[in-house]
């Protein structure tokens, strides 16, 4: 019944590269009623290479919108940038965020309100699929392409935009779980996270 598939809204998507672009990512994502979060790492050194944001907006009559930003991080500034954004006192969704926990406790950069995580969600009410991010946006989010690709590209920007769409399809699939799984799933949720 594709009429009553959760309509997908278009993925934009900015890098923070000055005030003015933080000022307009902390006013979508403080207005939003979820925003999912997703570090990209380096192993050599060791750190958080960026971190993406997707905000997302319900209107009214229940239509969504979405904005993602990414912060690359190399400086104080972006980890400013980064304290404050993981502050906004709106949820956050993250995919499998123990990960992104541990090195965001490493630059003390707390984030307020994790209360969803997409793998969990899926063990909670499909625990023998599979749980990465991929297969939960094949799964859930009905009009969308695989992305995971672009990681690969060897061009910094479009590795950004990687990391933009790992926080949009997080969100997305968030959401969409939210109004598709039923009660018993919801529960298992509220006591596996």
């Amino acid at each position: 019944a594709p009429a009553r598939w959760l309509a997908t809204p278009d993925f934009k998507w900015r890098i923070i590269k000055s005030q003015a672009d933080f000022d307009f990512a902390r006013e979508f994502l403080s207005g939003s009623v979820l925003i999912a979060v997703d570090i990209e790492t380096l192993k050599d050194p060791l750190s958080i290479r960026c971190i993406g944001y997707t905000g997302l907006h319900v209107s009214e009559s229940g239509e969504l919108s979405t904005f993602s930003f990414v912060i690359p991080l190399g400086d104080v500034l972006s980890v400013s940038w980064m304290r404050s954004l993981n502050s906004i006192q709106v949820p956050k969704v993250l995919q499998n965020g123990k990960y992104d926990h541990a090195y965001l406790a490493r630059y003390n950069s707390p984030m307020w309100g994790w209360l969803w995580d997409t793998a969990t969600m899926m063990h909670s009410w499909y625990c023998e699929l599979p749980k990465d991010l991929a297969a939960l946006q094949a799964f859930f989010v009905r009009d969308a392409f695989y992305w995971k690709d672009l990681a690969e590209s060897g061009d910094l920007e479009t590795y950004y935009m990687y990391n933009a769409k790992d926080t949009w399809a997080t969100v997305m699939v968030a959401w969409t779980w939210i109004h598709e799984a039923p009660a018993w799933a919801k529960n298992n949720y509220l006591m596996e996270f």
